[in-house]
């Protein structure tokens, strides 16, 4: 009797070891997924509005895509001409983890007369490799928006303020 109990108590001990071990592995593979994700960022010094993606994943994203983003309401100027020509149009073929793209679109000023309060919604579509190897198409929504940025108070970074000094010592106005 003794023999029987202790070989269903081995049997749960191991099916329970084995199921431990095939969580953690399915909890580490899915912590190695790619996430990108698109937002606006002010650039305070220049006074502009960046378009970042940036993968703030632990795994590589192939053939990033941005779908939606609405040009026709932007400024016509050469920031968004620019724009137009990056890889918010071109897409991304490969974005390791924690790397990131942006490029200017506008001036804050201007941007916040165009957009308003205008929320702009985007879907950055990219793949990621599954355990087996194939990829596995990604989808992620993203708002942008303009008006959050309006009304902050920004003071100019020190690189700013360390350029600024050398372009006055050498007498150039900036």
């Amino acid at each position: 009797m003794a023999d029987w109990v202790q070989t269903i108590i081995s049997a749960c001990a191991a099916i329970g070891a084995i199921s431990a071990a095939l969580v953690t592995w399915w909890v580490y593979r899915d912590s190695r997924k790619p996430d990108v994700q698109v937002f606006f960022e002010a650039d305070t010094d220049r006074s502009v509005v960046m378009l970042a993606v940036e993968n703030f994943g632990e795994g590589v994203a192939y053939n990033v895509s941005i779908d939606g983003f609405d040009f026709s309401s932007m400024p016509k100027n050469d920031f968004t001409k620019k724009a137009k020509e990056s890889f918010v149009s071109r897409g991304i073929p490969m974005l390791v983890p924690h790397a990131r793209r942006e490029t200017v679109i506008g001036e804050n000023v201007t941007l916040d007369i165009c957009l308003g309060d205008k929320t702009i919604d985007v879907d950055v579509r990219f793949d990621g490799k599954t355990v087996t190897g194939s990829m596995k198409g990604y989808v992620n929504r993203c708002h942008l928006d303009i008006s959050s940025f309006r009304g902050s108070m920004h003071a100019n970074s020190l690189l700013y303020t360390i350029a600024k000094a050398q372009a006055e010592m050498a007498g150039i106005s900036m």
